[in-house]
């Protein structure tokens, strides 16, 4: 595929957006000249490797809701490194560029996407731009800056807002004369007469510039018969550079305003963009119980919903800052849409993150949300009320989020009379664990069944969430750890923990909400796996990860070395009825597993194993 130029007629998913408008404009406006390298060249200079290894990182963004997203980038830069221009394709850039005089500004390498390039669009300004450069070297050092900027977190979350996973987008490159200007502005055209002209601060008004570029817009419009935003610089004579669609002709406003996540209804105007669902449901959800914790003083860590456009984004990061900085927390969980959920950052990082991917010119008119919540670390700790009164507590020195999606062994207490010192609680723990216990059965008064998520800080505990399971059971000591009652009987099929780690901590999974339909590739795996067994298995896993709910329909049973009794997906096997037990004992695929109760038996082709649970303890 060769470089196109303004002459050619050629189609977005060839050119992109922004170059397919400025080469239909450059019959009837003046256009800087340029050419456009096509978005089939970005895919061969991946090659088949790097576009192996971004579908797998893409595959994990997806099922996990994008909420590594920033952790991610480390891992794409190294894949990406060593990306340059293939031969033919530098052979042909030089050729194109030294058979003509150029500019001298040099030249403006930008990206092109074949989405829609809207003021409204997701990924309007999400690419990178490089202006300045002079040589074919830079050129082409340029193009390839371009293809990196698409892999960038604030790229990558435009393209996941919209539903695209692929390995590499569909991004053209446009490389375009510069123009050294003396004016330059945006003016905004409905077609109908109306426009608006905003000009650059730092240019001198000139109503020669205006008029022509106007004229310019008005016609523009017509022809596509929508408004548009039309760029322009002016040296000498106007030059258009980048045609965009507009919902309206008026000057941007800058709208930046931040409200407590669970406080009172939002205003009628407080507009959240795709942010909106996931505002509704974690109020929808959880309000309720923050507002118990609320009136009887108990922590709950700072939470906030923004909105926000580009304008008022980009003037306010320092205020971003200082909103963020009240609270001690050093992370936040950031959630931008439901798509890119759950990403845990750095507060500084949180704001470059938002500024880089929403506060740009090219949305300066668009509303978007975000919920910001704080991040708050440390002892994880579950608590729930049993049926006889007392309170079951488990616990986690490496946090809520391991403890609560299974991927780490818990420890446990049971606590009659909230007395946590005697029952050998931790120091760090011993004195939050009265006030967890109290709170947990003021809810279980409300919602029978509620387990309380909590995060205990210096002493402190801080509530966090809580899911409602089915009623409450007490079970004797000698079942410590079964996690759920039954029997069944089926060969083991032992599960890796290659990827059911990384899947369970997604946001998409959590208790009685489990939907692994972000994840669909990954499970497909695991179930073809486990249908390949000759009978229905007994499946074998680490630990009880939440993302293994997708199996439960395709398996006899569970066993566990290590987990928590309290944790998303032993409530779903409870309530399901599917046998679960935590056992230590060394298991191979193809052993014939019973499960009874609490009792575990391992045929190894000689002789039966029993294991029974001899350590006591609740089991809910």
């Amino acid at each position: 595929m060769t470089l196109v130029g303004l002459d050619a007629s050629a189609g977005a998913d060839l050119v992109g957006v922004k170059f397919a408008r400025l080469a239909e404009a450059a019959a009837e406006v003046p256009v800087p000249w340029a050419c456009c390298a096509p978005t089939a060249w970005l895919a061969r200079s991946l090659g088949d490797d790097r576009l192996g290894w971004l579908a797998q990182v893409m595959l994990e963004l997806k099922a996990t809701l994008g909420c590594g997203l920033l952790a991610a980038t480390p891992r794409i830069d190294a894949i990406l490194d060593g990306l340059v221009l293939l031969d033919e394709q530098r052979r042909e850039l030089d050729d194109a560029l030294q058979s003509r005089a150029a500019s001298p500004a040099g030249y403006v390498v930008r990206s092109s996407p074949a989405s829609d390039d809207s003021v409204r669009s997701l990924d309007a300004g999400a690419y990178a731009t490089t202006a300045g450069a002079s040589t074919p070297g830079e050129v082409a050092a340029a193009v390839v800056a371009c293809w990196r900027g698409a892999f960038a977190p604030q790229a990558l979350a435009a393209r996941m807002r919209s539903g695209d996973w692929s390995p590499h987008p569909a991004l053209a490159v446009m490389i375009q004369d510069a123009v050294q200007p003396t004016r330059r502005g945006v003016t905004l055209a409905d077609g109908a007469g109306r426009r608006t002209t905003v000009l650059d601060p730092a240019t001198t008004l000139a109503a020669d510039a205006v008029a022509e570029a106007e004229a310019a817009a008005t016609l523009i419009a017509a022809r596509r018969g929508v408004p548009v935003e039309v760029e322009w610089l002016w040296e000498q004579s106007l030059q258009v550079v980048q045609i965009r669609t507009v919902d309206r002709v008026v000057p941007p406003r800058a709208q930046y305003r931040v409200a407590p996540l669970y406080g009172d209804a939002l205003p009628h105007d407080f507009e959240l963009g795709d942010c909106a669902s996931v505002y509704e449901h974690y109020v929808a959800k959880r309000k309720w119980a923050f507002d118990h914790a609320a009136a009887v003083g108990i922590a709950t860590g700072a939470a906030r919903v923004l909105s926000f456009n580009g304008s008022g984004l980009a003037d306010n990061p320092g205020a971003l800052r200082r909103d963020l900085a009240s609270t001690a927390h050093e992370h936040v969980v950031l959630d931008v849409a439901p798509t890119v959920r759950q990403v845990i950052t750095k507060k500084d990082d949180a704001v470059a993150f938002l500024v880089d991917a929403f506060g740009r010119a090219s949305r300066a008119h668009h509303v978007d949300g975000a919920i910001i919540r704080d991040f708050v670390a440390g002892y994880g700790v579950i608590a729930r009320v049993l049926a006889d009164g007392s309170t079951v507590v488990e616990f986690a020195e490496t946090g809520l989020m391991d403890l609560n999606r299974g991927v780490v062994a818990a420890e446990r207490l049971e606590l009659v009379e909230d007395d946590a010192a005697a029952a050998g609680a931790p120091r760090d723990l011993a004195g939050a664990l009265p006030t967890i216990c109290s709170f947990t059965r003021r809810l279980n008064a409300v919602a029978p069944g509620v387990q309380t998520e909590w995060a205990v800080v210096a002493g402190e505990p801080h509530f966090i969430d809580f899911s409602v399971a089915a009623a409450p059971s007490r079970a004797g000591a000698a079942v410590a750890y079964v996690v759920s009652r039954g029997w069944a009987c089926g060969p083991a099929v032992v599960l890796d923990d290659d990827m059911l780690r990384p899947l369970s901590i997604a946001p998409a999974l959590s208790a009685r909400e489990t939907d692994p339909g972000a994840a669909a590739a990954v499970v497909d795996r695991l179930s073809e796996r486990v249908r390949s067994s000759p009978r229905r298995p007994i499946v074998v896993a680490r630990r009880p990860y939440a993302i293994l709910a997708s199996l439960i329909d395709d398996a006899e049973g569970f066993v566990f070395e290590a987990g928590s009794v309290l944790c998303h997906l032993a409530i779903t096997l409870r309530e399901l009825g599917c046998p679960a037990v935590v056992s230590d004992v060394p298991i191979s695929n193809g052993d014939e597993l019973e499960l009874d109760d609490g009792r575990l038996i391992v045929l190894d082709g000689r002789r039966a194993r029993s294991h029974p649970h001899e350590r006591g303890g609740p089991q809910c």
